[in-house]
């Protein structure tokens, strides 16, 4: 048996060569190993996939946990709140209109009066109002009943058309059965 360092009579150690040995060895032996996975043959395609999970992460953080509520809308110095609480076959929608200007502040010209329009999420017209703006730093609560609502679908929304002056936003409410 030959190694590959063996001590020639003078005992200093040697390095053996054996060129039968070094055709003997099988090299296609040593490299079948398992065949690597896609992400380790190709690392950007690895990169390209955790980046797009993370956007999708980040986009539903803000979808569920940091978007703006759709019933609380604020417009100039108002703060407008709805809200749709189904008892039995009707339905009380509460619309809450805070000043945030404090008292002694100028009003903007065209806030007389709030106009609101209440529909259901098909579009459907429900009810119209007209009323006041609350006061510097107050709040009115404006409370309709709709009678006989059955919501088109199995959840239903009831969406409000705010127009103050010549702005105007849009509001939307599930409605809750209490």
């Amino acid at each position: 048996m030959s190694s590959r360092e063996t001590n020639d009579p003078t005992g200093a150690p040697h390095f053996h060569y054996s060129r039968a040995e070094r055709l003997g060895y099988d090299p296609a032996a040593e490299k079948k190993k398992k065949p690597e996975s896609i992400f380790k043959r190709n690392r950007s395609l690895a990169i390209i996939l955790i980046d797009l999970a993370v956007i999708l992460l980040i986009y539903f953080l803000y979808i569920f946990f940091l978007a703006p509520d759709a019933s609380t809308a604020r417009m100039s110095s108002f703060e407008f709140r709805l809200r749709a609480v189904q008892f039995g076959d009707d339905v009380l929608v509460t619309l809450a209109v805070e000043s945030l200007a404090e008292a002694g502040t100028p009003s903007v010209a065209g806030e007389g009066i709030v106009e609101v329009v209440l529909s259901d999420q098909d579009g459907v017209e429900l009810l119209r109002l007209i009323e006041t703006p609350p006061e510097h730093g107050g709040e009115r609560v404006i409370r309709e009943i709709i009678s006989d609502y059955r919501p088109p679908r199995e959840q239903g929304r009831i969406l409000a058309e705010v127009q103050l002056g010549e702005a105007q936003v849009r509001l939307r409410a599930s409605v809750s059965r209490e």
